[in-house]
């Protein structure tokens, strides 16, 4: 019998983008999900888009809850995500959460493939998100050496690597630890219980790292598989882009690092 999934979505001015999510999802071949979707103080509420309401009604059809949530003023990505995950622990169905964002194209076999991270005895699942609107380059597997995504501290708790090697596609498919999540990310749902941070910019750089190592410093451990696959749309406006400078990335960076070094000396980021 498939696993129920709550999953997650926090949109601001992409409608059409999340409205071609949500039709990449009626094609999963996974079908037991649930859609909790926050408006996160878009200038036109989506509600007010006839098509969006129209896959709204269809997905219900289909069987699917969906619960729509707007806040009328953005306080930024990471209170988004926090009120998602709120509203996941207080109304949600499932054992598993998906985090997806609202500009990209999930793969119809993207939910199943992530099961089958979790299968293997990861608590966090991911996949690649190579670019929508660029050819797709094929690295090989040998060349990440058992690890994707590293993190890697000096002894005196600064980050010496911090890859992204989700951002490509592989020619061989293979479940690989990693040391933080990319983007998009089936997990239990016990796990929304971390906070993201409320000391970030709007626009929420590093959002993800936190979350991972919060996660990881816990003993979840996240796996990432190189067959899932999500196209990246990258839409240059709406979401937190309206708030991206590039004072803000480097701002956040700094709180990222600062905090890590902190966490380091303090012995909670032993082993990673």
């Amino acid at each position: 019998m498939e696993r129920e999934v709550d999953i997650l979505v926090s949109s601001k001015d992409r409608v059409t983008e999340l409205s071609l999510l949500m039709q990449t999802l009626r094609t999963q071949t996974h079908k037991r999900w649930n859609l909790y979707i926050l408006d996160n103080a878009s200038g036109t509420p989506i509600q007010n888009f006839h098509f969006f309401n129209v896959l709204v009604t269809r997905l219900r059809l289909e069987g699917h809850k969906v619960k729509i949530t707007r806040n009328n003023l953005d306080f930024g990505i990471c209170y988004a995500r926090n009120m998602l995950n709120n509203i996941q622990m207080a109304e949600g169905l499932s054992p598993f959460t998906l985090r997806l964002d609202d500009d990209i194209l999930p793969e119809p076999n993207y939910i199943e493939k992530l099961f089958e991270v979790i299968d293997a005895g990861y608590d966090i699942a991911s996949g690649i998100t190579p670019m929508c609107g660029t050819p797709e380059w094929k690295r090989e597997l040998k060349f990440l050496n058992g690890e994707i995504n590293k993190v890697r501290l000096n002894e005196k708790g600064e980050i010496q690597e911090f890859g992204d090697d989700a951002g490509y596609s592989y020619i061989e498919e293979e479940i690989i630890p990693a040391g933080h999540f990319r983007s998009c990310a089936l997990y239990k749902s016990e796990i929304n219980k971390i906070r993201y941070p409320d000391n970030l910019s709007k626009y929420g750089f590093r959002e993800e790292s936190f979350f991972s190592l919060k996660a990881r410093m816990v003993g979840y451990k996240i796996g990432i598989h190189t067959g899932a696959k999500v196209f990246h749309i990258q839409t240059n406006s709406g979401g937190g882009r309206s708030h991206i400078t590039s004072d803000t990335i480097q701002q956040d960076d700094t709180i990222f690092r600062k905090w890590i070094k902190k966490q380091f000396m303090n012995g909670a980021l032993n082993g990673i």
